[in-house]
């Protein structure tokens, strides 16, 4: 294309080198090869001849995917895209599961793809794979260990505020019970706390202070009388 902007080639030239380069480039010991459909879903280069030309706008593979429409959106992105399709393996009868990626020419308004064969791509990766597992385990592994840490570390602390909250509580459901019983000598413990628990506990002491005043004041009277005040 470069050549016909130079004026090096014609128009048609320079499409007919394209196709050909399209047509003929191979890779991956010759099993790897390219073709280019139009956003229309005419095909403009196949290596299979019957093809050229042909709409396949609405072909589906054996799994009913539009892949010529999947073609096309995935070669609109900015940087193109990767599809998934199947087709029919050389020399087998079964579809196998193939990843393409579509990467649009703009001045033809080709969308070129080429696509692997999964089963094939597999054992160039597995080593990636296998890696990528081992972290992933590590990584839950990780994420579990942390999780029950951070669940042990809460629990302890709300043990600790749980006993904060629950020990003046309780202490002072001791002390009224004992002064229930007419116990008014015993303290009480006052919760440092602006909050419910303190002001319980302040008002209990208060209590407790105010009864054992009465009863000193009824006391003393008492010994006042029988002195014959």
């Amino acid at each position: 294309y470069a050549r016909f902007e130079n004026g090096e080639l014609t128009d048609a030239q320079a499409r007919e080198n394209a196709a050909y380069i399209v047509r003929t480039t191979r890779y991956n010991q010759g099993t790897g090869y390219f073709w280019a459909d139009m956003a229309d879903g005419v095909n403009a280069v196949h290596i299979n001849p019957d093809i050229e030309g042909t709409n396949r706008y609405n072909t589906q593979d054996e799994k009913g995917n539009y892949f010529v429409q999947d073609t096309i959106a995935a070669g609109d992105k900015p940087d193109g895209g990767f599809i998934d399709f199947y087709f029919t393996k050389p020399g087998e009868n079964q579809a196998k599961a193939k990843r393409g990626f579509i990467r649009k020419f703009a001045p033809y308004g080709w969308y070129i793809g080429t696509g692997n064969y999964q089963e094939d791509m597999l054992p160039l990766i597995q080593a990636e794979l296998d890696s990528s597992s081992r972290a992933l385990t590590l990584s839950t592994i990780v994420m579990f260990s942390c999780g029950a840490i951070v669940l042990i570390v809460a629990v302890m602390i709300m043990g600790v505020i749980a006993k904060k909250i629950s020990q003046p509580i309780s202490n002072a459901t001791d002390r009224i019970q004992k002064l229930s019983e007419g116990n008014l000598h015993d303290p009480v413990m006052v919760t440092d706390s602006a909050d419910e628990v303190g002001i319980l506990t302040k008002s209990l002491a208060d209590t407790v202070q105010s009864l054992r005043a009465y009863i000193e004041n009824i006391s003393y009277v008492l010994c006042e009388f029988d002195s014959g005040n």
